[in-house]
């Protein structure tokens, strides 16, 4: 009776719990992300007095407004250095003036004027200046401002503190074309309606973004002509930029475009080209449906990067309408995977990926599959790619494709058969696959099973002959088999051993090989017959559980889903800066990596502090206080693919300590490090700072919180841990 009271106590004390906040000074959740950044303007409703403001005369702060009243001068109001110039920012506030004019002064020309006719503003503008600047345009004016507000144009994830610690997401992957001859070529001839697309352009000419086929007089395409947005060869053509009814897409930004228009079948496909011109710009998540986008289909298209527009409640698209889609955040390899289940794949021609893009949509907030397969053809053995050998007084191995049922359950394994018909001597008959990679540690894998009802002896080698093979017996189960290689530039022998007999045939079923840097065999990845290299390719919009090619995807669960190219960034703040003083790093972390890489890291050359992962996956801190780094062991190698509670307890007078799911490592000195460890770096999630970001996690991380001044209990510890536990269970 004792002990069910007390497990009804324990399962009260972990339905109640909640985060402890004091002292909490950054907490990032990475469950949901907006497309508006921080906000930039200190007291921007002026209750606050005029802290941050420097005003001049004529200008004063009552009744929380910032008020003009004033017949001469040239007078403002400014906050200085609050902007980054270049970076696309958001205005809003409220006017009222009686007469006269403001002229707003902090990015682009001709500068922005507030009339008595506004009333509730929203500006969209590329800063030329760092400051926020405000001035009396005529004589006289009078008025007021209020609720100004900031705030970068970008995505972010919240931050649940509220200190406006928020995150900036740079997990985004587009294509860059360089303008004088990169391409994407697609078979693509399906009749379509409407276009979308992430655009930034690089260049003022005329930039072709994507073309519809046809020549001279009837070329049917879109372009970006002094970054405006025209089309070619289109009819009952509307533009849509960000949202919004609107052709500007600015130079060196990104810009979400919708072009609708009337039925077309396009005769090709191309993306960066149109009627022997090309296009110096980087594109991104490419859409094409067969029905016009209404405005409420394209203002939710543009709110909710990560999502398509069939996800929104009363829209008429539906994914039969998607008749291409290609996302273009593979990465790497020649293919630009559709993901519409159309299958018109489509062949980079120069075109080169852009990693850590802000603003369009973050793989970090998505679920992707990602796999290497480093084999063309991998599924297809017919292929040039591999060679049949023979050795000593046998012919080439006899290779019959799409013989058998493969462990997917298609008819596309491959026999493999080692027949001498008549002979005197064994001998060898190989498959051989040459691997052209200069990795010294690299895996080959391969599926095979026996297709003569008994157990048969097969060999790995690095050669054709030799005397470096592995050897294993092939059952009549299906089975994956590894081998590792150790030298450079080798070469993979699959090889059968024949006998003396006419009877003696070595006769097997192979499927699925891959090849890996890496001294061991990740999941199986399906191809298309193509070589994929370290790509990452999202969901298939009508089976989310897998992309497009039949490869289970990783789900996000509602974190950071990190695949080894973007990080998360959040602005320098002296919240995030520790002093002399105690302090807690805590995240929940599922590990999926074996490669050194950051988890946080707040550092410049002379100070600051990272916590990382070993390619072992040993937990790490390390410190500098103007007097060098030192780096300080905080666990043994953690589990993988589970999901952890990690709470890093500094007292910066003793030790270190990191708790794994509430349970206590073993301390760690730190006292060497009493130092000031204070940045002006950025904090940087899932990557390396101060080393020109590298070392970029692979992970899962959410609920990633900073404590100032406060080393948690080993009771808050707990208590946080018990906060997050039901979701953190997948």
């Amino acid at each position: 009776m004792i002990i069910t009271f007390t497990n009804v106590i324990g399962a009260i004390r972990n339905a109640i719990s909640s985060v402890i906040t004091t002292n909490l000074k950054m907490w990032l959740g990475f469950e949901t992300s907006e497309i508006l950044g921080r906000e930039e303007v200190l007291n921007g409703d002026f209750s606050d007095g005029t802290t941050g403001w420097l005003i001049g005369d004529g200008w004063d702060v009552t009744n929380n407004r910032l008020n003009v009243d004033t017949d001469y001068g040239s007078l403002f109001a400014r906050q200085n250095s609050i902007l980054e110039i270049g970076k696309t920012y958001v205005m809003t506030l409220d006017v009222s003036l009686d007469v006269g004019e403001i002229k707003f002064e902090s990015g682009g020309a001709p500068n922005f004027i507030i009339t008595t006719s506004d009333t509730t503003i929203s500006h969209t503008f590329v800063a030329t200046l760092a400051d926020v600047v405000f001035r009396r345009n005529v004589v006289p004016t009078r008025g007021y401002i209020d609720n100004i507000s900031i705030k970068e144009l970008t995505q972010i994830t919240p931050d649940k503190s509220g200190n406006n610690n928020v995150g900036e997401l740079f997990t985004g992957k587009a294509l860059d074309f360089d303008g004088s001859g990169d391409n994407v070529g697609i078979d693509f001839t399906t009749p379509i309606k409407s276009a979308v697309f992430w655009v930034k352009p690089l260049g003022t000419g005329i930039e072709n973004i994507l073309t519809f086929g046809g020549a001279f007089g009837g070329t049917k395409a879109i372009r970006s002509n002094n970054n405006v947005i025209s089309t070619l060869g289109l009819s009952s053509v509307s533009i849509y930029v960000n949202g919004v009814q609107s052709s500007s897409v600015p130079l060196n930004q990104w810009s979400r475009v919708v072009v609708n228009f009337d039925l077309l079948t396009p005769t090709e496909l191309r993306f960066g080209f149109a009627f022997n011109s090309y296009g110096d710009i980087q594109l991104s998540d490419v859409q094409l449906y067969n029905e016009n986008l209404s405005t409420d289909d394209i203002a939710y298209d543009y709110a909710n990067p990560q999502n398509l527009v069939t996800d929104r409640s009363g829209t008429s698209i539906e994914l039969s309408n998607l008749k291409g889609y290609w996302h273009l955040s593979e990465g790497a390899g020649s293919l630009v995977y559709d993901s519409s289940g159309e299958g018109n794949n489509g062949t980079i021609n120069g075109a080169t990926y852009e990693p850590a893009q802000p603003r369009i949509p973050q793989l970090g907030m998505m679920n992707w599959s990602k796999g290497s397969n480093l084999v063309t053809h991998s599924e297809d053995f017919t292929n040039g790619s591999w060679t049949k050998l023979g050795n000593g007084t046998g012919d080439a191995a006899i290779v019959t494709s799409n013989f058998a049922t493969s462990p997917i359950g298609t008819q596309n394994a491959t026999r493999l058969q080692c027949d001498l018909n008549s002979g005197t001597t064994t001998a060898d008959q190989s498959l051989i696959y040459d691997i052209d990679s200069s990795n010294t540690s690299q895996c080959i894998s391969i599926y095979m099973k026996s297709n003569n009802g008994s157990n048969q002896n097969i060999y790995f080698a690095n050669t054709f002959t030799g005397d470096n093979r592995d050897t294993a017996i092939v059952t009549t189960d299906w089975q994956r088999f590894e081998f590792k290689h150790t030298t450079a530039n080798h070469t993979f022998s699959l090889g059968l051993r024949g006998g003396t007999g006419s009877d003696d045939i070595a006769d097997i079923l192979i499927w699925g090989a891959q090849s890996e840097n890496s001294s061991s065999a990740s999941a199986y990845r399906l191809t298309d017959g193509a070589a994929t290299l370290n790509s990452t390719v999202i969901p298939n919009p009508t089976i989310p559980t897998q992309d497009i090619l039949g490869n289970a995807v990783r789900d996000r669960l509602n974190s950071f889903n990190l695949d080894g190219s973007g990080y998360a960034e959040v602005a320098d703040d002296a919240d995030l800066d520790f002093g002399i003083g105690d302090f807690t790093l805590e995240c929940w972390l599922r590990i999926d990596g074996n490669t050194d890489r950051r988890l946080l890291d707040k550092r410049n050359t002379t100070s600051g502090y990272t916590l990382y992962l070993t390619g072992s996956n040993v937990l790490k801190l390390e410190l500098n206080d103007g007097t060098g780094n030192v780096g300080f062991d905080l666990t043994s190698s953690l589990n993988s693919n589970t999901w952890l509670h990690l709470a890093i307890v500094c007292d910066r007078s003793a030790n270190a300590t990191c708790y794994v799911n509430k349970a206590a490592q073993t301390p760690v000195s730190i006292s060497s490090k009493n130092g000031n460890i204070d940045s002006t770096s950025n904090l940087i999630v899932g990557a390396d700072a101060p080393d020109g970001l590298s070392l970029f996690s692979t992970d899962i991380i959410s609920d990633v919180r900073l404590y100032k001044g406060k080393a948690l209990t080993s009771d808050e510890v707990e208590n946080n841990y018990n906060a997050g536990l039901s979701a953190h269970t997948n």
